[in-house]
């Protein structure tokens, strides 16, 4: 199943359902967050001896290097190459297609992944199933309530 997305310029493009990402895509992607982070192959929290009582051990979260925008751009035409099912422009749906293509249409497709919730699967933030619960809290009564304590 796919939403077809309007672009500039009467073109168009189809993305996926957010049930639609895979459990794979969603390990690759975040793999690839995890070295753009931690180049080093880091990214495991370590432990110190506490300066002031060793026999204490303090966790040491590992050095996260900030996103730039090749990095920005790298995962984003991840999920465009997973999630963009198809599109109007003459070529194939390609990281070097994202180059060619107004800006305006990736803003868009941006706007609409983000909209449809696809971010948030990759992120671990995205829709998830609900169950429909009763009330738990009890009914009071003034029969069943304690009493105001007394002045």
């Amino acid at each position: 199943m796919s939403t077809r997305v309007p672009l500039p310029r009467a073109q168009w493009a189809d993305i996926c359902e957010p049930e639609d990402v895979t459990g794979e895509q969603k390990k690759a992607y975040q793999r690839a967050v995890d070295k753009v982070f931690y180049p080093d192959g880091g990214g495991q929290v370590t432990y110190v001896p506490d300066p002031d009582n060793p026999a204490v051990m303090l966790p040491v979260e590992p050095k996260r290097r900030r996103l730039s925008a090749p990095d920005i751009a790298m995962l984003r035409e991840m999920v465009h190459a997973w999630c963009i099912s198809g599109w109007s422009y003459e070529w194939p749906v390609s990281a070097e297609a994202f180059d060619k293509i107004p800006a305006m249409a990736t803003d868009k497709i941006e706007e609409a992944l983000t909209e449809a919730g696809i971010y948030g699967v990759f992120n671990g933030t995205g829709p998830k199933e609900t169950t429909a619960t009763e009330p738990t809290s009890s009914a009071t009564s003034e029969e069943s309530a304690a009493a105001p304590l007394q002045e």
